[in-house]
């Protein structure tokens, strides 16, 4: 993984997938980044891991679908040959790998979101 970010900033975020956690607002935010500040292009990266949370919901398919189309949206608009903006895994990882993906992203980024 540290080859692989060649000396990138890797910011991580890891939720269940809800659409109460503020995720696609998140998305967006780091795209407002990317699109203000064009010297973070290729010097940071996104890692969203949002594992299915009632899955058998049409809602929560629904947003899962938001998600994917969001983050493909940032891909196919910013990416560069070397470089992914955001990596968007929608699955649960086991603790350990968890754990080392913390220790090797410079930021942790968690997004509370308050319901109206």
């Amino acid at each position: 993984m540290r080859e692989a970010l060649r000396g990138r900033d890797q910011i991580i975020c890891v939720d269940r997938l809800d659409y109460s956690k503020g995720l696609l607002r998140r998305i967006r935010s780091y795209e407002a980044l990317l699109e203000r500040h064009p010297d973070a292009r290729s010097r940071v990266e996104l890692l969203q891991v949002a594992p299915t949370s009632r899955g058998e919901v049409e809602a929560y398919r629904e947003f899962r679908e938001e998600l994917e189309q969001a983050a493909a949206h940032i891909n196919g608009h910013y990416a560069q040959l070397d470089w992914t903006p955001m990596r968007y895994l929608n699955r649960a990882l086991p603790r350990r790998t968890l754990a080392w993906l913390y220790r090797v992203s410079r930021i942790g980024l968690v997004t509370p979101c308050a319901m109206a």
